[in-house]
């Protein structure tokens, strides 16, 4: 039963990922990326409604994964119990970041468009914008999106090692998952050399994960232990 508990979590997870993926796509579509931070604001301030389901399917998404690597080190509590609880100390890191980072953007960010609207507060708007807009290459938001990937990258790379230790049946789903925890942290290297290719790694690390959940989760779900 608790095997397939983790399995149900682990697909609706992927399903949750495959929504974001679609609206991140819907988002982008038919409009070239903005070239100025004044052009992205306009862009939000045109998208509206898609640009909040967006951003609270991506903060709902985080705590889900968040629940999910939880039950992935359940599952590996008896295999190996010190390094389980390592790969749980990571988790929060990137719940804690994620979170703010994207339900900023729908708590946040519209009210700073509203003042950047306004001659008198506008200066002030643009500064704060500048740092808080996460789809800005430039700002601390964007930083701290992709160190929040990087440092679920790590316990993606342990859970590569411990699902299979438990489960040989997880083997390729687990290779994925670590695959995608390599290519988060190289995605921030990226970042940090200013190499677009490198941060583009984010992309694959996200397409990568998303296809270790479902392998992941329909084999758990198919011969549960």
């Amino acid at each position: 039963m608790k095997t397939r508990t983790l399995a149900s979590l682990t697909l609706l997870v992927a399903l949750m990922t495959t929504v974001w993926v679609i609206l991140l796509i819907v988002s982008q579509a038919g409009a070239p990326p903005p070239e100025t931070l004044a052009k992205r604001v306009a862009l939000i301030r045109n998208q509206g409604a898609l640009h909040t389901a967006n951003y609270l399917n991506a903060g709902l998404l985080t705590l889900a994964n968040v629940a999910l690597f939880a039950g992935f080190v359940s599952y590996t509590w008896e295999t190996d119990r010190l390094w389980s609880v390592v790969t749980l100390a990571f988790v929060p890191v990137y719940g804690a970041f994620n979170t703010l980072v994207y339900l900023s953007q729908v708590f946040v960010v519209p009210g700073l468009i509203q003042m950047h609207a306004s001659p008198e507060t506008s200066a002030l708007a643009e500064v704060l914008l500048g740092l808080v807009v996460q789809d800005w290459a430039p700002s601390a938001a964007a930083f701290v999106n992709l160190l929040a990937y990087a440092v679920l990258g790590i316990p993606s790379i342990l859970l590569g090692w411990l699902l299979p230790r438990k489960n040989a049946r997880l083997r390729l789903g687990a290779i994925l998952l670590a695959a995608s925890g390599v290519l988060s942290l190289v995605a921030l290297v990226g970042l940090g050399v200013q190499n677009a290719a490198l941060m583009s790694m984010t992309l694959v690390s996200g397409f990568l994960y998303l296809v270790a959940l479902l392998l992941i989760g329909f084999r758990l779900l198919r011969r549960p232990e």
